[in-house]
């Protein structure tokens, strides 16, 4: 198999995820998050991909929230700035909105970590975690969620019954 047919196939493979997880039927996942059991499993590159794919597929709004406070990577992959995010949301009070970024002349957002915490559960636990997600879904039509792996958090287990769904990356 050549590289392009290679590349091809991933991209297919890629559509058929979006549609199964975001737009097959009226119950559509709206809010799913992403980890992964162990660390460098490429779970963000994932999102960044999974985000990507659903913007292009769909005329709504789409938004990349970066809940992996530990090791936060979102920000690198969509080369943007970290200095406000999700951290700074928390601790806010002015619409999530203001603390995303908008990728390029899009309709992806990110909202990056704004930073990095060794107790990350912390804020993932959080009354305000949970009601800037809810804010975010209201205000986004698709929200993926990047999340610490299961092994050194406990982040996707609590997100877990916050949202639609949930990707294991293996």
């Amino acid at each position: 198999m050549t590289p392009e047919q290679l590349t091809r196939l991933a991209l297919e493979e890629e559509l058929k995820i979006v549609e199964s997880l975001f737009l097959r039927d009226e119950r559509r996942r709206k809010t799913v998050i992403f980890t992964a059991p162990n660390r460098r499993s490429g779970c963000s590159w994932i999102v960044a991909r999974m985000a990507r794919s659903v913007a292009r597929c769909v005329p709504g709004t789409v938004c990349a929230l970066d809940a992996n406070l530990r090791w936060p990577a979102l920000h690198n992959l969509f080369w943007l700035d970290n200095a406000r995010g999700l951290l700074q949301a928390l601790e806010g009070s002015r619409p999530i909105r203001d603390y995303t970024q908008r990728v390029h002349d899009t309709n992806l957002w990110v909202l990056p970590s704004g930073g990095s915490v060794d107790d990350s559960h912390s804020a993932i636990g959080s009354e305000a975690f949970k009601t800037r997600l809810s804010e975010l879904s209201r205000e986004f039509d698709f929200v993926l969620v990047d999340t610490a792996a299961i092994k050194v958090s406990p982040d996707a287990v609590t997100l877990s019954g916050l949202t639609d769904g949930v990707v294991l990356v293996l």
